[in-house]
């Protein structure tokens, strides 16, 4: 069946990752049986796909209602990116003819101050933590703002332990009145996600021990791109992903 599921989601890749030089991951979903607690921590991830360009590791598992999605990576250079630069999920837009959806957090920052080192990265992020309390959702030109507490059905949270970034989201995969926003699948059971960072220039974000993050701009946006494509930016991550969902019972 997923080859068949992958033929399925083709048209749609074709606008979603138009001008991408980078073959999407092909990942496989988990049935869970209970919600997946997003609270920043691996502990409920036993298997995730790792990767060696990007370095980081991804993992998903859904249940009849969301698609949970956890990333990990104990590159610094990556992980300042994440931090910094304005991280945000991808996923094609619930209505024919429209934009593809983003959920961003955390948000896109001003420049820090130099870092110099593990530990000053890991004291930075004590101290921005508790101001991750925010998300915007990218549609178009529409930039819409929610406490993290009061998204639609939407969860997100990062945490840091012993040198591992873990990035987790839960993102509903049904459109109704209470859930706007969905990662809903093909007929075949597949969503499409793309992973992105904001377009930072080399020297911006190289490595924790150097300068670790500068927006392009001021604010927390940032404008997506027309197509989830294009070739890769230096500084920026973009990882694309084709995501068959588990079934109840397999």
């Amino acid at each position: 069946m997923k080859s068949l599921n992958t033929l399925v989601l083709l048209p749609l890749l074709g606008v979603f990752f138009a001008g991408g030089c980078r073959s999407p991951l092909d990942l496989t979903s988990t049935w869970t049986n209970s919600p997946v607690s997003i609270d920043g921590s691996n502990s409920d991830w036993t298997s995730l796909t790792t990767l060696e360009s990007p370095s980081l590791s991804l993992g998903a598992r859904n249940d009849q209602e969301y698609l949970y999605l956890c990333l990990t990576t104990a590159d610094p250079g990556i992980q300042a990116q994440i931090l910094f630069a304005g991280f945000t999920v991808w996923f094609p837009s619930n209505h024919q003819g429209a934009h593809p959806f983003g959920i961003q957090f955390p948000l896109k920052r001003d420049r820090p101050a130099r870092i110099e080192g593990r530990d000053q990265f890991e004291a930075m992020f004590q101290a921005f933590e508790p101001g991750m309390n925010s998300l915007l959702i990218l549609e178009g030109s529409d930039r819409q703002q929610f406490s993290v507490l009061q998204a639609p059905a939407i969860k997100v949270r990062i945490g840091l332990t012993r040198g591992l970034l873990i990035y987790e989201i839960q993102v509903p995969l049904k459109t109704t009145s209470d859930t706007p926003y969905a990662a809903v699948p093909t007929a075949g059971g597949v969503v499409a996600a793309t992973f992105e960072t904001s377009v930072a220039d080399r020297d911006e974000l190289q490595s924790s021990s150097t300068r670790p993050g500068r927006s392009m701009r001021r604010g927390p946006g940032g404008a997506p791109p027309a197509s989830l494509g294009g070739s890769e930016t230096p500084g920026q991550l973009r990882l694309h992903a084709i995501i068959h969902l588990g079934q109840s019972g397999l």
